[in-house]
């Protein structure tokens, strides 16, 4: 017995100093696409495949201004003119809205430098709900950090209800991502900001350690959060807890998507 009892002491000395030298290789980050992948997959999406329409423009006069209507058959953008100019390229004399069907959004006004396309992708529905996306890019004739932002609008409806999100993106790294985030039934839309807010940069500093005295460039950093449009109102989606749903990350390399990442803080659901 004391003869085993040795054999097997002698055996555990040997692994410990075998193993003693070998360090442990680094956890492999993924790209970052990956994880909003795993975020927005979702089954279920139906996808109309509707071509938008060739473009009718039309002037009429409502309201007492006069205004130009770009109709594609899937959304109508209206051009709010002060006088009966058709110039739409006139910033100061211009603003714009959209419609769907009798609906307008005469509230949620843009300037007319922003002007909406629609593809075959652009209509699809979601268990109750359905929707219409539409992307504006830069203007031709745009400066400065103008040049850098594209703005989305989400057109949904639930029953009675018709209502407009416009989300805006600097740089556009992921384009618009959306899914049915924590599986209630109702879709999420994703919000990705550039760069850290005062609020973001002492949560992450207070981790301590390495994120002690953090430095988070705009280009490399992002704050995400999510939008959901549930039984006809947009919220902003939230754990069980009430509060919002949110990851703080960090690319390493700047502004690209296949870029491999950290999720620095965050209270959603991930695995990385």
């Amino acid at each position: 017995m004391k003869y085993w009892l040795l054999l097997i002491a002698f055996i555990c000395c040997m692994l410990i100093t075998l193993t003693d030298g070998v360090s442990q290789a680094p956890v492999k980050r993924k790209p970052f696409k990956a994880f909003i992948d795993s975020l927005t997959n979702t089954t279920g999406l139906r996808f109309d495949n509707k071509k938008p329409a060739k473009v009718k423009i039309d002037t009429i006069f409502a309201n007492g201004q006069y205004q130009i209507v770009r109709n594609n058959g899937l959304v109508k953008q209206y051009y709010k003119l002060k006088d009966k100019s058709t110039n739409v390229t006139d910033l100061d004399n211009c603003n714009s809205f959209l419609g769907i069907g009798k609906k307008v959004f005469l509230k949620d006004t843009m300037r007319c430098w922003t002007r909406f396309e629609y593809d075959a992708h652009s209509s699809f529905s979601y268990n109750s709900a359905s929707f219409i996306t539409g992307m504006a890019e830069p203007a031709d004739d745009c400066s400065g950090s103008l040049c850098r932002v594209y703005t989305y609008a989400v057109i949904a409806k639930f029953g009675a209800d018709t209502s407009v999100q416009y989300l805006s993106y600097t740089d556009n790294i992921t384009g618009l991502r959306y899914g049915d985030i924590n599986h209630d039934g109702w879709l999420d839309f994703l919000d990705i900001q550039q760069g850290m807010d005062l609020d973001a940069m002492r949560a992450i500093r207070k981790k301590g350690g390495k994120y002690k005295n953090l430095e988070c460039d705009n280009s490399a950093c992002y704050r995400i959060r999510a939008i959901t449009y549930r039984r006809g109102k947009w919220e902003a989606l939230r754990d069980k807890e009430g509060k919002a749903l949110y990851w703080l990350v960090k690319l390493d390399t700047p502004y690209e998507q296949k870029s491999t990442f950290e999720v620095i803080l965050s209270n959603g659901p991930y695995k990385w």
